[in-house]
């Protein structure tokens, strides 16, 4: 197996024959077996100085990454209460006994506002401090 630091890809003689770049080195099965375990483990496969590949750890998330990752985050944790909500509206509409009480529905709103609220928190995204669920809600899960 062959590996070139121009293209950071890999080369096998016996298929790519006449297009293997000029700065194609060498590679043994077991450090290309290792370096694809390596990749399996989340690490890059990059080339080093003297053009032989290396695993590095991958780049840290920049803060658009982590702001998407945080509002999923949020989102789910919004939607995972959804269900409760609409059962409570459900039957107070209907007139029927509720499932929760009006002060832990309204206790549970709140908490879904401190969900929407997160991203305008100081040292978002980076720093969050994640509401609570209430307890009775974390039960009902």
């Amino acid at each position: 197996m062959l590996f070139s630091k121009s293209t950071g890809g890999f080369y096998d003689r016996s298929i790519h024959c006449a297009a293997i770049p000029s700065d194609a080195v060498e590679l043994t099965d077991a450090q290309y077996r290792a370096l694809l375990d390596g990749q399996s483990a989340g690490k890059r496969i990059v080339a080093g100085a003297d053009g032989k590949p290396v695993l590095a750890d991958p780049p840290a998330p920049t803060a658009d990454q982590l702001a998407v990752q945080a509002r999923a985050k949020r989102d789910g944790l919004v939607g995972s209460t959804d269900w409760v909500i609409a059962r409570h509206r459900d039957q107070v509409e209907t007139g029927v006994k509720t499932s929760i009480t009006a002060g832990q529905y309204t206790e549970l709103m709140q908490y879904r506002q401190a969900l929407r609220d997160v991203p305008t928190q100081k040292g978002f995204p980076s720093s969050i401090d994640w509401p609570n669920i209430p307890a009775f809600a974390l039960a009902l899960m």
